[in-house]
Protein backbone atom coordinates (compact mmCIF):
# COMPACT_ATOMS: atom_id res chain seq x y z
CA UNK A 1 0.00 0.00 0.00
CA UNK A 2 1.74 3.22 -1.01
CA UNK A 3 1.32 6.50 0.91
CA UNK A 4 1.53 8.31 -2.15
CA UNK A 5 -1.58 6.81 -4.33
CA UNK A 6 -3.22 5.69 -0.89
CA UNK A 7 -4.56 9.58 -0.40
CA UNK A 8 -7.12 9.13 -3.35
CA UNK A 9 -8.43 5.59 -1.57
CA UNK A 10 -7.82 6.93 2.18
CA UNK A 11 -11.11 8.16 2.37
CA UNK A 12 -12.62 5.54 0.52
CA UNK A 13 -10.53 2.54 2.83
CA UNK A 14 -11.80 4.55 6.28
CA UNK A 15 -15.47 4.40 5.47
CA UNK A 16 -15.14 0.90 4.57
CA UNK A 17 -13.15 0.02 8.01
CA UNK A 18 -15.80 1.76 9.88
CA UNK A 19 -18.56 -0.35 8.62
Amino acid sequence: MDGHHSESNAPLMSIEIIK
